[in-house]
């Protein structure tokens, strides 16, 4: 048997956390690209500069700006299309005004939190 630690708690750590938002959009491919409503979700994470090897699971175009790793209990998306998730492109991380891109998201939901590797939007 497999002990999978539940790391919640230190996600929502107010001593280690602050706020950020997520952007998300949600809606359809359409002729011309992509239609859809954008969700503003308001939650509490960890909000980290990405170390070396975590920058290298982002394409070489992308590792031109800033990288950032969010961890909260909220799950991140990136561009979808499946009946799981619904369909989006990626989500939009606001933390202190700046504005994010959600690159990659390795799977940690087993152990209970969420984690993002995000680059800083051109212009942001």
């Amino acid at each position: 048997m497999s002990f999978e630690p539940d790391l919640s708690e230190v996600a929502d750590d107010s001593s280690i956390g602050e706020p950020f938002q997520i952007l998300r959009s949600n809606g359809q491919w359409v002729a011309g690209g992509f239609s859809g409503l954008l969700t503003t979700i308001n939650t509490w994470g960890i909000v980290s500069v990405a170390k070396p090897l975590e920058i290298e699971m982002i394409t070489e175009g992308d590792r031109q700006t800033e990288v950032r790793s969010f961890w909260c209990t909220q799950a991140f998306y990136v561009t979808r299309d499946n009946s799981y998730e619904g369909t989006g492109v990626s989500d939009v991380l606001v933390w202190h005004g700046v504005q994010y891109k959600v690159m990659t998201q390795p799977q940690y939901s087993n152990r209970g939190y969420w984690k993002a590797l995000a680059v800083k939007t051109a212009g942001a």
